[in-house]
């Protein structure tokens, strides 16, 4: 079955705003433009385009003692600034779920409190971020927040098949 997640959006580096290189170089589809027989546009591949660089991305369980809004105010402060502060990420972006979402016919909600979401050049970066000195603060930090055993997280690649060009 599917499985559906819900929540808010947070970016925590400060030059999110900014187009990066690759968005700029190359137009990605509307995601409500049609093809030729009605068919949303699927990039020019038909499969999306692929975004340089590696992302990863995890899915957090809170500690059972916080409740969700201490839980969304630690992640951001001090965590999201403690991540930050390392040199290696291009981005970084904090999903935290909505308490109550509405429901969605066939669709589970997850069982996880949020998906934090960063962007390297390579995979060598995030190794290099865990090198860095400021990382043991960081990594310190995850005790207060969530469950690290619980955590399961996946690294790939990136394909943007459409964007919306409304924001």
């Amino acid at each position: 079955g599917m499985i559906l997640v819900a929540c808010v959006v947070t970016a925590s580096c400060t030059s999110l705003n900014e187009p990066n290189e690759a968005s700029a170089s190359r137009a990605v589809p509307s995601c409500s433009e049609k093809g030729p027989q009605g068919s949303a546009r699927t990039g020019t591949s038909g499969l999306g385009d692929e975004v340089p660089g590696v992302r990863t991305s995890a899915l957090l369980v809170k500690l059972p003692q916080l409740s969700m809004e201490e839980f969304d105010q630690h992640w951001r402060h001090p965590h999201g600034t403690l991540t930050k502060r390392l040199p290696y990420f291009k981005r970084y972006v904090q999903n935290h779920a909505l308490e109550n979402p509405p429901a969605t016919a066939g669709i589970a909600r997850i069982p996880y409190d949020g998906i934090p979401t960063v962007w390297a050049t390579t995979a060598d970066d995030f190794a290099a971020a865990a090198k860095d000195p400021r990382y043991a603060e960081l990594d310190a930090d995850v005790d207060k927040m969530y469950v690290r055993s619980k955590v399961v997280w996946l690294q790939g690649r990136e394909y943007v098949t459409c964007q919306s060009q409304t924001s």
